[in-house]
């Protein structure tokens, strides 16, 4: 008869982190998750801003038209309404 030898392992790395290392590890992950969603909203947010922008430029290049048919080639301020003539630089008055 043959005398057969135990191989016997011996694991020197445990096979799971410590549950206070699970919890830690977890909380991280879960920052780092929150901070991407939240930098996703905020994405989102600022291309409805544009989007809202190029809107109300658009309507506002309207509405100029609409003032320069009804007053002419003029400036408006519009703290107060004041109308202006622009001076054409090809059309000297002297």
């Amino acid at each position: 008869m043959t005398k057969k030898n135990k191989i016997v392992d011996l694991k020197t790395t445990p096979e799971k982190v410590t549950d206070e290392q699970l919890a830690e590890l977890q909380t991280m992950v879960k920052k780092i998750q929150t901070l991407q969603n939240s930098l996703s909203q905020a994405e989102y947010q600022k291309y409805q801003y544009c989007m809202a922008i190029d809107r109300i430029q658009n309507e506002l290049s309207l509405y100029n038209q609409t003032l320069t048919n009804a007053y002419g080639n003029v400036s408006i301020d519009i703290a107060n309404g004041d109308i202006k003539e622009i001076e054409n630089e090809s059309d000297p008055k002297n």
